[in-house]
């Protein structure tokens, strides 16, 4: 589902962490050691990836954060 689906608004709500509309991302559960692929890239269980909440984008790899403040 994507961002006003069910397990998205239940995660906001208990405050947990969710990605949603990753129409990309597949779990591959059926082979011997089971992994997600991202477009042709494969991940294992240990890879580390970083999501981007706000616009989607997924990294390979740890990527540092920036937190905005709004100022309205």
């Amino acid at each position: 589902g994507g961002a006003t689906s069910h397990a998205a608004i239940l995660a906001q709500k208990f405050d947990l962490t969710a990605v949603v509309g990753c129409t990309d991302l597949i779990f591959h559960y059926d082979e011997e050691k089971p992994y997600a692929t991202i477009g042709r890239k494969e991940f294992y269980e240990g890879d580390q990836i970083s999501l981007d909440g706000a616009t989607g984008l997924i990294y390979s790899g740890v990527c540092s954060i920036t937190e905005r403040r709004d100022t309205f």
